[in-house]
């Protein structure tokens, strides 16, 4: 399992090496400038070494036809668990709520705007004519 940045450059060279493929081949593929992941993968001192902006990352990893997982790390949560803080319910929002965007959000409230019925189609409903005021 990979936890540190350390680690995650020795993985990525691993990968690179079981490729067989050169730094440069790499650039090309991921769309880096020339000599770019030399620079930020090459055998050079941490306070030397360029750090892998996260779209960069990406563009390595799909380069190299790899992906990212996600897993628990057993030994860590047990480290950090009694600091989690249980969230107040009217904080927790439904799973449709957390994936609907802002925008999502404010066209829907606008639909129910202009979905209301109008005055005319209420009166009409009752048989009440309505005058227009001028």
């Amino acid at each position: 399992m990979i936890c540190t940045e350390k680690g995650l450059l020795t993985a990525i060279r691993e990968w690179i090496g079981k490729r067989d493929i050169s730094y440069e081949l790499l650039d090309e593929i991921a769309g880096l400038s020339p000599r770019y992941s030399n620079v930020l993968l090459g055998h050079v001192p941490d306070a030397k070494r360029r750090r892998m902006t996260m779209p960069t990352l990406f563009y390595v990893l799909a380069a190299l036809g790899v992906g990212v997982r996600l897993e628990e790390d057993p030994d860590q949560f047990e480290r950090v668990k009694d600091q989690y803080v249980a969230r107040a319910p009217g904080q927790v929002r439904s799973n449709a709520a957390a994936l609907m965007s802002a925008s999502e959000a404010r066209k829907r409230k606008a639909l129910k705007r202009w979905n209301r019925p109008r005055l005319t189609e209420l009166a009409a409903s009752k048989n009440v004519e309505v005058h227009p005021t001028g």
